[in-house]
């Protein structure tokens, strides 16, 4: 059996490519592929990723992230559970439905920060698949973080990222992580493609895999425009993560997304630094097409336009950031009362209708105490109609009598 994995890098369509996957789960399987529920069905949400692949393989003692305290998997005991039920469920998945190839893909494998836990997942796939193919795709390195950092704003960040401290880059860009991983696989079983605009043919066409164009393509997860991002950063001050009205995000990434924000001089020189460091490693070790050497030589040697955030009067995004705001908490006000009217109308709702209930239920005796007594009427009046026959059938020979 097979097993395809799709690890990312972050911002490269996996959103697009995940949901896909979703909702062409039927067709895939017909197809031969399973991409699985394990890992993405949990108790109180259902993820278009496998984060639980994740969980799975990571040191149970490492500290939790964001998506793992979301889940309630906070300490190293749940963590520990966690990890067996995942495989359980993973076995008796594979185990019903039988597939040719099993699919799993969460953007964050990429991320994971040291070989121990790469060659730990590599063992996991080893024990239950023969036959092991693992995905990669790589973004501009400029885009790339740009991406990463509106992420992180988007997820709460007070500021923007300190590329040069921020333990996220801690290992560089990109060669680090894909040294992990083609160190645990191989370059037989780790494939590594330049992104394009069509990641879903892509991965169609690397994989082999068929089935996924017929989903509506949506450009998900977009990431913020220079105003949008800096927009955000303001309500994030004004927010906790906890706190933050939901439609904030919603409404950013339909209406301030596009032309991006730009990095700061000293991040940019950071991101070319450390690509310039990386990139004979990764055309050499990492690139096996023609194609996606020539574009990460000839292409990926300068920034894409991006808007000067310097440009940005700070007064304009602090008053929009304060209107956005006070329309958010206006709509959640407006949101609570909606759903105090409505808890107020199935309270009201229900009372109604156990009093129907009372009510038919009192019908139905009356119903049955009428049925009742119309059944003892119909006795009586044929007992009244035999006395009445009774009386006739006596009084003839008296009446005979009196005639004569």
């Amino acid at each position: 059996m097979r097993a395809v994995i799709h690890i990312g890098a972050p911002k490269t369509g996996t959103t697009s490519l995940q949901r896909s996957c979703v909702m062409n789960e039927a067709v895939l399987l017909a197809n031969g592929v399973l991409f699985a529920k394990a890992g993405r069905v949990f108790e109180s949400r259902t993820e278009q990723r496998h984060v639980g692949l994740r969980f799975a393989v990571k040191v149970p003692a490492s500290p939790p992230d964001g998506m793992m305290e979301r889940l309630g998997l906070t300490t190293a005991d749940a963590r520990s559970r966690y990890a067996e039920m995942f495989a359980d469920q993973l076995d008796t998945e594979i185990g019903e439905a039988e597939p040719e190839t099993v699919l799993l893909s969460d953007e964050a494998l990429f991320l994971l920060g040291d070989r121990s836990t790469v060659e730990q997942l590599s063992q996991f796939l080893r024990e239950r698949f023969s036959n092991i193919l693992v995905v990669c795709f790589l973004r501009h390195p400029v885009d790339y973080v740009r991406g990463l950092c509106s992420q992180r704003i988007k997820s709460g960040d007070l500021t923007r990222i300190d590329l040069e401290n921020d333990p996220y880059f801690a290992n560089g860009l990109y060669q680090q992580r894909l040294d992990y991983w083609s160190a645990a696989f191989g370059r037989d079983e780790f494939k590594v493609r330049v992104a394009d605009e069509d990641i879903i043919s892509q991965f169609q066409a690397v994989t082999g895999i068929t089935g996924l164009n017929d989903a509506e393509p949506q450009d998900l997860n977009k990431s913020l425009n220079a105003f949008g991002a800096e927009c955000f950063l303001q309500l994030n001050q004004r927010y906790s993560k906890d706190t933050r009205p939901p439609i904030i995000r919603r409404a950013f990434e339909q209406s301030m997304t596009g032309k991006p924000f730009s990095l700061t001089a000293t991040d940019e020189k950071w991101v070319w630094d450390r690509f310039k460091s990386e990139k004979e490693g990764i055309v050499r070790h990492h690139l096996d097409r023609d194609e996606d050497v020539r574009v990460v030589q000839e292409t990926w040697v300068s920034s894409p336009v991006q808007t000067e955030t310097s440009l940005i009067d700070q007064d304009i995004v602090r008053e929009t950031a304060d209107i956005i705001s006070f329309l958010s908490d206006q709509i959640e006000e407006t949101k609570k009362h909606h759903l105090k009217t409505a808890g107020r109308m199935r309270k009201t709702n229900l009372q109604l209708r156990t009093r129907v209930r009372k009510q038919q239920k009192k019908m139905e005796v009356l119903n049955a105490q009428v049925d009742s007594l119309s059944g003892e009427i119909e006795t009586r009046i044929k007992e009244i109609q035999e006395l009445q026959e009774e009386i006739e059938r006596l009084s003839r020979p008296l009446i005979k009598r009196l005639w004569s």
